[in-house]
């Protein structure tokens, strides 16, 4: 099995994550991007544009980035 990264920042500047990613990444796997953007109206949670500069860091690194949301399970206390 693959390991897991995981980024305590997503705020990188560009050049400084490539240089991480390029450590790090296998070359010929793919680079999924697990995450929640969180429901609408929350001030705390990705949008696009917080995504985008890693997804362009990959691509110019020569990866394939596959995004996914993370649901999160709401406790419906349903009895």
């Amino acid at each position: 099995m693959n390991k897991v990264k995981f980024s305590p920042n997503i705020h990188l500047e560009k050049d400084l994550l490539k240089n991480l990613l390029s450590e790090r990444l296998v070359k010929g796997h793919p680079v999924v991007i697990k995450l929640h953007f969180g429901e609408p109206g929350n001030p705390h949670a990705f949008r696009a544009e917080d995504v985008k500069p890693l997804i362009e860091a990959i691509k110019e690194l020569g990866f394939k980035s596959i995004l996914t949301e993370n649901k999160k399970l709401l406790n419906l206390n349903l009895k």
